[in-house]
């Protein structure tokens, strides 16, 4: 499937958007470069998929694509996060 440039261009838009906004939201002493990257990758990964999926190259559909690479996007962020905290609280050692 030959996906197109614009779809492309707007699943990376789309991740460094959701990625700059879990960023904020989250707060964390991480680099906001971790959720841009896992937010891209997330979103290149849902709009493909969608794209594969649905297969046609309709409007509708890219809304679409772009909407499930958000949602993926989102969803890859949130497992990051909970994954992240869980590795650091088991890490902590109690104060004497």
């Amino acid at each position: 499937m030959d996906i197109e440039y614009f779809a492309l261009i707007s699943w990376v838009l789309t991740g460094i958007i959701g990625g700059v906004i879990a960023a904020v939201l989250g707060g964390g002493r991480r680099l906001i470069v971790y959720d841009i990257v896992i937010g891209i990758l997330g979103c290149i990964t849902g709009g493909w998929g969608s794209a594969i999926v649905l297969g046609d190259n309709t409007q509708y559909l890219y809304i679409i694509s772009v909407l499930t690479g958000l949602f993926v996007g989102a969803l890859a962020l949130w497992v990051f996060n909970a994954l992240l905290r869980s590795a650091t609280k088991s890490r902590r050692r109690p104060r004497k």
